[in-house]
């Protein structure tokens, strides 16, 4: 893969934070596009999208430590050096920080909260279909060991050949960035039915936390991410996938009832 993909100069362009900006760029043109479809205020997106990308960022990497923090003794300062690649961070992290952020800034804005969400949300899918893209040319996020047909293994020098060498694993990073894609697809699709405000954005977090629930099974964990649930064993990320869910279909119900009244 290619963690480093190119260079200007001497300064390295890595794989993961090149998919990360474009994700962000795409994804506020298309949150722009809905807004003006819905007559909202389309240049207040780029503000909300820039609360929410700072505020993920920091929460992803918040999360992170918190469940790795024997790899910060004696270097504490490097808990806030991200940049080498844009690597450890937690995606959930980002979600819960994301959101408190953006309800704060558009309540503080008196944007109008669940339209905006709803121009917004598709854009988060569309990130999760690029950025896992940049994971998987990272090497960071892989998957278990498997002997399928589409197994793949990583080169020397990448997060994922020090943990499993030249083992054949899942491509888990593609796997989530279709299922992004799909997703994305999916709420478009939804969209053209006129829901009610906030469905658009209860179903994007709900299908994500459905399908991150499913794909952790094929993605490679350190011992300290899994707890007992009832006497199962979850990835940590597992656990807020099923309350990722339950929320969204809380928001759902609580949506459609609006409508209904």
């Amino acid at each position: 893969m290619h963690p480093e993909i190119l260079r200007i100069g001497p300064t390295p362009v890595y794989s993961y934070g090149l998919m990360l900006v474009i994700s962000f760029a795409l994804g506020i043109l298309l949150a722009s596009k809905r807004a003006r479809e819905r007559g909202l205020p389309a240049e207040a997106i780029l503000d909300v999208a820039t609360v929410i990308l700072i505020s993920a960022i920091v929460g992803s990497r918040l999360l992170y430590i918190v469940f790795h923090v024997s790899e910060f003794e004696g270097r504490w300062l490097d808990t806030i050096n991200i940049f080498k690649g844009l690597t450890g961070l937690s995606m959930f992290g980002g979600i819960a920080m994301a959101i408190a952020a953006s309800l704060v800034y558009m309540k503080a804005k008196r944007l109008p909260l669940w339209p905006m969400a709803d121009a917004l949300a598709p854009s988060y899918a569309l990130g999760v279909g690029l950025t896992r893209i940049g994971c998987w040319l990272n090497g960071c996020c892989f998957g278990r060991l498997t002997d399928l047909p589409w197994a793949i293994t990583f080169p020397q020098g990448c997060a994922a050949s020090s943990v499993v060498g030249d083992a054949h694993v899942h491509p888990s990073q593609l796997y989530e960035s279709l299922a992004g894609l799909l997703i994305l697809l999916a709420a478009l699709r939804f969209d053209r039915t006129r829901p009610a405000s906030g469905m658009v954005t209860s179903l994007v977090f709900g299908l994500y936390g459905l399908a991150r629930f499913g794909l952790d099974f094929f993605r490679l964990y350190e011992e300290n991410n899994f707890v007992n649930v009832a006497g199962v064993r979850l990835a940590s990320s597992q656990v807020f996938s099923l309350a990722l869910v339950c929320l969204a279909l809380a928001g759902m119900a609580v949506f459609s009832r609006r409508r209904e009244g």
